[in-house]
């Protein structure tokens, strides 16, 4: 950061180091927008939010699936044992 340091426009002062705080602040929130968003090293945030949901939305298929041919085959066994 800056320090605007001028004993002639010193009623100003305030207002530089404002300026100077929201730049930096603005090229801090420009690199979190850039990390999100594209990562830095590794899969963005985003990318791995996705992929976290796809992979979660698998696995809940697979578990309704897995419980329907459980319900199948207890309801064929009672219905099967009933007829004899």
């Amino acid at each position: 950061m800056r320090v605007h340091v001028d004993p002639k426009q010193l009623a100003s002062a305030p207002k530089c180091l404002q300026d100077d705080k929201i730049g930096d602040l603005e090229e801090k929130i420009a690199k979190i927008d850039k990390t999100v968003f594209f990562g830095n090293g590794s899969p963005s945030v985003v990318t791995q939010l996705a992929t976290q949901g796809q992979t979660i939305r698998a696995l809940v298929w697979l578990v309704a699936a897995t419980c329907a041919a459980v319900i199948g085959q207890v309801v064929f066994l009672i219905f099967r044992n009933a007829g004899t």
